[in-house]
């Protein structure tokens, strides 16, 4: 596995949230689950449909922060990441490569 760095075009490639939503069944979510426990990872890992929420400018990224009670995600330029935002939600890209699409922060 290689986590490559960021790309603004393998963002941009993803489908916006309803229209993921729509290709898959119920079914097939449950395959995934059913992989994940089987192979004791339900504690750690989480899988969600790779989507898109906001078209962003090629100098931004998604961020997630806590805001209160919830946590937030909202564009900012990839200049202005804060040093310890890490890659929470990554992409798979084919020939074994794994691109960040989102960033979150630790405390």
């Amino acid at each position: 596995m290689t986590l490559c760095e960021y790309k603004s075009d393998v963002y941009d490639s993803l489908g916006d949230v309803a229209k993921m939503a729509e290709m898959v069944t119920k079914d097939e979510i449950n395959g995934i689950g059913k992989i994940i426990l089987e192979n004791g990872y339900a504690n750690q890992v989480m899988v969600a449909l790779a989507h898109r929420h906001h078209d962003l400018a090629s100098n931004e990224v998604m961020l997630e922060q806590k805001e209160s009670d919830v946590r937030v995600s909202k564009p900012v330029e990839s200049k202005n990441l804060p040093i310890n935002a890490f890659p929470n939600i990554i992409f798979y890209g084919g020939n074994d490569k794994w691109y960040p699409i989102g960033y979150g922060m630790s405390k």
